[in-house]
């Protein structure tokens, strides 16, 4: 599981950059892997599965890349509607 410095590293960023307040997250869990952080919606099994030896939960929310981290584009297509900066309307 991500550390909290790195779950205020990531969140902030969101926050800082889209306006996306970082308590959207409380119920979600971050997981650091090598280049990157995945993210996983908190349940009653979670604790269960603790003990197990998982290769991949949740889905890819952040990369690392050189002294950057970058959103996926899966984490903004699930949370790019609660955006209040860097945001474009586009009418029909």
């Amino acid at each position: 599981m991500a550390g909290e410095d790195d779950r205020r590293r990531v969140l902030g960023y969101l926050n800082e950059r889209f306006g996306i307040p970082e308590s959207v997250f409380d119920d979600y869990l971050l997981f650091r892997r090598r280049r990157g952080w995945q993210m996983m919606r908190k349940c009653d099994a979670t604790p269960r599965a603790a003990g197990l030896k998982i290769a991949k939960a949740g889905m890819r929310a952040f990369r690392k890349i050189g002294a950057f981290v970058k959103p996926s584009t899966r984490l903004i297509q699930s949370f790019g509607g609660l955006a209040t900066r860097a945001r474009i309307e586009i009418d029909h």
